[in-house]
């Protein structure tokens, strides 16, 4: 963790970046936007419950940029609880729903989502190559956390249920990307 000169130094650059922004300013020199749409995309594709409000980190870079990331947990994302595949979350955050102003980061958004999109199909069929490739870690899993609630603790019970969760998923993540694209249109 940050102690002393370095956490003084973030706090810093911090409120400055946040007054830049909530005044109108230019702050481009002060965050690495790409890290800001990336981390927007990534949690608002997932519409993670938990991002923008907790678990929500950043860096300070050593050229003195503020970074976004890691992404952190998703835990309650990905249709979790059978949440709609629509709406936008991130304007629970003071800063993300004053960026959404800024014409610069919609059009770095609308760029890199585009570019995510059209890659739609190969990130459905490595969902399902990873799927696949954990798939005897699942069932070691469930046998230790009964995680997955199949009628057994048969590798084969498991394994098709997990199979079955990762089709929602994929069926959930195709809508959510359907109507993010046509939000950005």
């Amino acid at each position: 963790g940050l102690s002393g000169a370095g956490l003084l130094r973030s706090r810093d650059k911090i409120n400055l970046f946040e007054e830049k922004l909530f005044l109108g300013a230019d702050f481009s020199s002060l965050v690495d936007m790409q890290s800001f749409v990336d981390y927007y995309l990534i949690n608002e594709i997932a519409k993670d419950d938990d991002a923008f409000v907790s678990d929500c980190y950043m860096n300070l870079r050593e050229d003195g940029k503020l970074v976004m990331g890691p992404v952190w947990n998703l835990g309650k994302s990905f249709g979790y609880s059978g949440v709609s595949t629509k709406g936008f979350i991130a304007s629970r955050s003071p800063w993300f729903a004053e960026l959404r102003k800024n014409s610069n980061f919609n059009s770095m958004i609308e760029k890199r989502f585009a570019e995510l999109y059209a890659n739609k199909e190969q990130l459905l069929k490595t969902m399902d190559d990873w799927a696949t490739t954990v798939s005897l870690s699942v069932a070691g899993n469930d046998l230790v956390w009964n995680s997955i609630d199949a009628q057994s603790n048969e590798v084969t019970d498991v394994q098709s249920v997990y199979q079955e969760e990762i089709s929602t998923m994929k069926q959930w993540l195709e809508k959510r990307l359907d109507w993010m694209k046509s939000q950005f249109e």
